[in-house]
């Protein structure tokens, strides 16, 4: 997996217009400024991008240490094996 390291984390981007997801000091990873969203969709938007190379870590972790008679179905865990090739797959 490639991405760019460092914890990720939201700031604002010119008051309450948008949000930014940075790593590190000086990396911006995304944007989120439409105005068709409000404000608190901004934000829950870029805090869903910034959690995500936890989100994957975790699934992948999950996924690797999936054991049949944990309770878990075959199809959740196809489902998490697609959401993990749809974050590392080149497009």
């Amino acid at each position: 997996m490639s991405y760019t390291p460092e914890p990720w984390r939201v700031e604002s981007r010119g008051g309450m217009l948008g949000r930014e997801v940075h790593a590190g000091l000086t990396c911006v990873v995304a944007t989120v400024n439409t105005t068709s969203n409000t404000e608190g969709n901004r934000l829950a938007n870029a805090r869903l991008i910034a959690a995500a190379p936890e989100l994957l870590a975790s699934l992948a972790e999950m996924v690797e240490k999936y054991d049949p008679d944990d309770g878990y179905t075959t199809d959740v865990i196809e489902r998490a094996r697609a959401a993990i090739r749809k974050a590392t797959e080149a497009a």
